[in-house]
């Protein structure tokens, strides 16, 4: 049977004569009054008309599908799945026996496509648009990207503004436009503005939308740490709200007091997934904060493998400095993080690299006393006795200098040359001396340091832990047989030192063992 489904002032007869006749439509919940609703429906020629409906030439499989899908109780997304000419008849059958899903409660594809949205329904959303064609309006799908921000589906969002690019253009410019609009009052902005904060804190989207749309709230602006909302969204993790928030309007780029962006506090938290969608969103990856510091120094710094990966697979600069001529490899090794360092190494980070105190990776774990970094780095190819370029100084002198007794011990052990000084002839003896680590002093005599090796000027350990003031030092290298007596290259002795900087303590200390003055009179 021939059926001509198109517009027309007379009523598509052969439609109701084949469904009067139709025998599946007597079976259980479908009565003869519903038989008589569904016939009147396609009667009125307006119904066809909202469809542009064309002629077409079914045959009675494909009405039996349409009516065995309404009778299964198809979901909507199966029956859009029909083609074009059987469409409008599934839709009128579903009105008349209310078969449409009760979340939808619609009676007509432009609806349904505007309450799926809001729903988070993805694939019924787009169906029912496509369904509706060239008549599809623009306030329809304006509507449908409302629905889903209000509703908090970004999915839905997404797809809608990849079909429909000018949306996303429309609500920014009209965020804009509240964003630029006076206050009434700094109370209700202070209000709006923590709320905004909260519901970006966690991840509210629904209450995102609402305070932006509804109650015009300043969409970036800044609370008492100087934080906007998709600070907040990025710190946290959530990446709808960091979606929502940008297709809102809010700038993917800006930045605290400091200067970071929202990638920086993702890579800071370790967000791997917010770090993904900011990228994808087109916040720049290089961009740096004061001091110079991209999102990799952060996420290097807090210790974050995931978030140090993903930052490297999104092609940010590995090697990038910031304003201290440190790279992620420096920061990392400097916390000690010894995942996120051989993350780097094994994605090419360059061992080698200095900062601006000429200081390598291998200097700063060691001044950290870092053992398990200390020891990872050797074997990535670190030299032990490698030298800065200002002072001079190995990492044996930086372990000593702040007293990590394990991180010496470990140094000495990888064959360190426990002799070497600095450029002012200094040994790492004189650097514990120097801070008063008496641990150091003894673990380094232990191991067959010169108790009384001058520096450049001629003092030794003594001269240095009485210039500062470090009593115990004094005691333990008097107790470990140091000389009492020695002088620098202008005769002074250790007690000359404390009373010229007056220790009194040491001074005291030194006099009782024995200790003389020396050529005093020519310090300069």
């Amino acid at each position: 049977m021939t059926l001509f489904l198109f517009p027309s002032t007379k009523y598509p007869y052969s439609v109701v004569q084949h469904l009067s006749g139709f025998d599946l439509l007597r079976v259980k919940g479908v009565s003869r009054d519903s038989r008589r609703r569904v016939v009147e429906l396609l009667q009125d020629t307006n119904f066809w008309k909202s469809h542009g409906l064309r002629e077409c030439t079914p045959n009675e499989s494909h009405v039996q599908r349409v009516f065995w899908l309404v009778r299964r109780r198809a979901p909507c997304r199966t029956i859009l799945d029909l083609p074009s000419w059987i469409s409008p008849l599934s839709w009128a059958m579903m009105r008349v026996l209310k078969l449409v899903p009760q979340d939808i409660g619609s009676e007509d594809p432009q609806t349904v496509a505007e309450r799926a949205a809001s729903l988070g329904d993805e694939v019924l959303c787009m169906k029912a648009l496509k369904f509706q064609g060239e008549c599809v309006t623009r306030s329809n799908k304006r509507k449908c990207m409302d629905g889903a921000i209000r509703g908090g589906n970004l999915r839905v969002a997404k797809r809608l503004a990849i079909h429909s690019p000018d949306l996303v253009e429309e609500l920014q410019s009209r965020q804009g436009a509240n964003s630029s609009r006076e206050e009434e009052g700094s109370d209700r902005l202070y209000r709006l503005s923590n709320a905004l904060s909260y519901a970006a804190m966690q991840g509210e989207t629904r209450l995102i939308s609402t305070l932006v749309l509804d109650e015009d709230c300043p969409i970036d602006n800044h609370d008492s740490l100087d934080l906007t909302a998709l600070h907040y969204a990025a710190w946290h993790g959530h990446v709808d709200a960091i979606t929502l928030l940008v297709f809102l309007g809010s700038s993917i780029d800006g930045t605290d007091y400091t200067k970071q962006t929202a990638l920086h506090k993702a890579a800071r938290s370790g967000k791997t997934e917010a770090i993904a969608e900011l990228v994808a969103l087109g916040c720049s990856i290089d961009q740096t904060d004061c001091e110079g510091q991209t999102a990799l120094h952060k996420a290097a710094r807090s210790g974050h493998k995931d978030a140090t990966s993903k930052l490297l697979d999104l092609n940010c600069p590995i090697d990038q400095t910031d304003r201290g001529g440190e790279t992620a490899l420096h920061v990392a090794a400097w916390h000690g993080h010894i995942d996120v360092i051989t993350e780097l190494v094994n994605r090419g980070a360059n061992i080698h690299a200095v900062d601006n105190g000429g200081r390598k990776v291998l200097h700063l774990a060691a001044w950290q006393g870092h053992v398990g970094a200390i020891k990872l780095l050797v074997n990535f190819g670190c030299s032990v006795d490698v030298v800065d370029r200002d002072n001079g100084m190995t990492p044996l002198h930086w372990a000593a200098t702040d007293g990590h007794i394990e991180a010496v011990t470990e140094l000495i052990a990888l064959h360190y040359n426990l002799h070497q000084a600095d450029n002012f002839g200094e040994t790492a003896l004189h650097k514990a001396a120097k801070h008063g680590n008496t641990e150091v002093i003894r673990k380094l005599l232990e191991l067959g340091c010169l108790i009384d090796a001058p520096n450049i000027h001629g003092e030794t350990a003594l001269h240095h832990a009485a210039r500062n003031g470090h009593a115990s030092a004094i005691k333990t290298l008097v107790e470990l047989e140091c000389s009492v007596e020695v002088t620098d290259t202008l005769g002074r002795t250790a007690l000359d030192y404390a009373s010229t900087h007056k220790q009194i303590e040491c001074y005291e200390l030194l006099s009782s063992f024995g200790c003389s003055t020396g050529a005093l009179h020519k310090w300069v």
